[in-house]
């Protein structure tokens, strides 16, 4: 965790940040610092010069008051330039002419007001006129003292009274000394302020790694364990500033995060426990068909490979469980599309070889913005139901069969009695002369008890068919002559009631997919039940209608069972489904239980269409259309 020598980003940005500021702040610093000092080493170099040039000017001018000739002044003027250091000293009178010069190059020179060495002063106002100023000569920098010689009474005898100054005395001191030894002071004070700033830097950066990189550093360190899975690490609090502050605000997060997370573990295990205490498969997906999660129940359905289940598509794991996923009737691609439940049937097939049937429910899981958010569904096996379901069908089918006992002796009764009265006939003919003389009568005899036997052995054969039961499989089903078939076995027992049944259907209804068997007992059952409530002299209509499906994936075809009965009570009316429910005293409470489950098991339902106590009852049940005719087709009505 020790980083004391490692620079990274923010610490090059703090670098530099106090770098710039220290620089920035030396150097505005070190800039006043030499225009202080260079300004008053000039000042110091002008009234030095000044008072130069004063000495100077008294001294001539008391030469001059004594009356000394021009030589003598000018051997002053040499002697003066040579003892004061000065660079040159000139004499120039009012005019502006150099009467005297310690410089050769100088002499008998006119200076000119115009001339930039005299706009260096006379630019400004005569009262805000230097007596000195630095100029920039052929032979270096020189500090100009200027001193005028002023008209005083005892110069009246050569010089005029209405003139105030008689010259002006010009002494120009060498400035490249002073100017050197300024900038040597500079140079050196330079060098400090750098040294100084370097020391500044440095101890401040230390400073910053010491007092704040370092405790950051730590909150690094303890939020990377963090993220790690690590909730025992805190960051140690040091002092009592800001970031001591912020070090006790971070560990309180931490625990109140960990507090967080312990409950939302505690309560992902609840929920997992609740899953896995329900007997029946679920499992979670997300809206891309990913296994999000899924209890035991599930993940039994799969043996080996339910370590690997979460993470992966559905269909993939479907795959390993041996369960059937077709993609374009996938109950959960269809739950999503819609937003609605979907139910359906699936056969599982396990590593021995064993059968099993799931009814799979899939709901939609909705997020928080209300958009779909993934999908949940349930997996119950079904297999135990669907024995029993048989049992029942069986058990129903043969007390429909029972029922119509009566009414196919009924029907049998009649063409064996005409079989014996024909036989009765040719036994009195027998041996007799009519025989001989009437072969005809004989033979009519014979063939109207063949016919008589021939019609035994249909109304048989469709008894049997009806005992035999249903097959599991699907076929092509002509739901009109079924009908036609149904109403003929059911019309002795209508016929005993005093009861009309009536097929009423286009003699070309488009074909359905169905079970024959099981669609023979559920319209057998739905038309024992109409005769039944039907009063004696009342008629019961089998019709056909098609309709939309309610999934939207087309029309189906619908058989209406109506009559004109008692009609079922309101209270009553939700439960007629429910098995072993039933109002009549010789009813088991099967029939219509049976009927629906059936119904499903080829793809479609049973339904009270209507009902009104008094008026009689419409029952409905659906088939999946194999193919829509192309043109209509005559309606035919067929009474029994």
């Amino acid at each position: 965790m020790r980083r004391i020598f490692v620079f990274e980003k923010l610490s090059w940005h703090l670098v530099l940040a106090v770098s710039v500021v220290v620089i920035g702040g030396l150097g505005f610093g070190f800039h006043l610092t030499y225009l202080a000092y260079r300004d008053e080493m000039l000042a110091e170099a002008r009234t030095h010069a000044s008072r130069e040039a004063q000495l100077v000017r008294l001294a001539l001018t008391h030469q001059m008051l004594e009356g000394g000739d021009g030589s003598l002044v000018s051997g002053m003027v040499q002697s003066f330039a040579a003892d004061r250091e000065a660079e040159r000293i000139l004499v120039l009178n009012r005019d502006g002419k150099v009467k005297f010069s310690s410089d050769p190059s100088f002499r008998k020179r006119q200076f000119q007001v115009t001339e930039p060495e005299c706009q260096v002063c006379h630019a400004h106002p005569a009262s805000d006129r230097q007596r000195s100023a630095i100029l920039e000569m052929a032979d270096g920098t020189v500090l100009r003292s200027v001193q005028p010689i002023a008209n005083r009474t005892a110069c009246y005898t050569c010089h005029k009274p209405e003139h105030r100054i008689n010259g002006i005395l010009i002494v120009d001191v060498p400035l490249g000394e002073t100017i050197a030894h300024i900038e040597h002071s500079v140079s050196r004070l330079a060098f400090g302020t750098a040294m100084f700033g370097l020391i500044l830097i440095g101890g401040i950066s230390l400073a910053f790694r010491r007092f704040l990189l370092q405790r950051l550093y730590r909150f690094e360190y303890v939020a990377n364990a963090i993220a790690a899975g690590d909730l025992n690490q805190r960051v140690p609090v040091e002092g009592n500033d800001a970031v001591s502050r912020l070090q006790v605000a971070f560990n309180a997060m931490v625990d109140s995060v960990r507090g967080l997370l312990q409950r939302v573990e505690a309560q992902g295990k609840q929920l997992e426990r609740t899953m896995n205490a329900v007997d029946d498969g679920m499992v979670v997906m997300d809206r891309s068909f990913q296994v999000v999660a899924a209890n035991d129940a599930f993940k039994r359905r799969l043996g080996d490979t339910s370590s690997a289940l979460l993470g992966h598509a559905c269909r993939h794991v479907a795959g390993q469980a041996g369960i059937g996923c077709d993609v374009a009737d996938c109950p959960g691609e269809t739950c999503l599309k819609s937003g609605r439940t979907v139910t359906a049937l699936r056969t599982r097939v396990d590593a021995q070889g064993h059968t099993y049937h799931e009814e799979l429910r899939a709901s939609p899981v909705y997020a928080d913005d209300g958009a779909l958010d993934g999908v949940v569904e349930v997996w119950r096996d079904i297999t135990d139901r669907r024995s029993a379901e048989a049992r029942l069908a069986e058990y129903q089918r043969l007390a429909s069969v029972g029922m119509l006992a009566s009414g196919i002796s009924h029907e049998l009764n009649t063409p064996l009695g005409s079989i014996g009265t024909c036989l009765d006939a040719i036994e009195r003919h027998c041996g007799s002369e009519v025989m001989a003389a009437n072969p005809a009568r004989i033979r009519h005899y014979a063939t109207v008890a063949a016919a008589e036997v021939r019609r035994c052995g249909t109304i048989t054969r469709q008894f049997m068919n009806l005992a035999r039961g249903q097959t599991p499989e699907r076929e092509i089903v002509d739901v009109r002559a079924t009908a036609e078939l149904v109403a003929r076995l059911a019309r002795s027992t209508a016929q005993i009631r005093g009861v009309t049944i009536q097929v009423v259907a286009e003699t070309d209804l488009p074909p359905v997919l169905a079970n024959g068997s099981a669609v023979q007992q559920v319209l057998l059952n739905l038309l024992i039940n109409a005769v039944e409530a039907s009063e004696a002299g009342t008629s019961v209509f089998i019709r056909f209608q098609q309709i939309a499906a309610d999934d939207d994936t087309g029309s189906v075809l619908e058989a209406l069972v109506e009559d004109a009965g008692s009609g079922i009570s309101p209270q009553d009316a939700p439960r007629v489904f429910e098995p072993f429910f039933s109002r009549r005293q010789r009813g088991s409470g099967l029939g219509l239980f049976v009927s629906l489950n059936l119904a499903r098991g080829w793809g479609g339902d049973l339904r009270v269409v209507r009902t009104q106590v008094g008026e009689g009852t419409v029952f409905g049940v659906t088939f999946p259309i194999r193919a829509t005719p192309d043109r209509a087709s005559p309606v035919t009505r067929t009474s029994v």
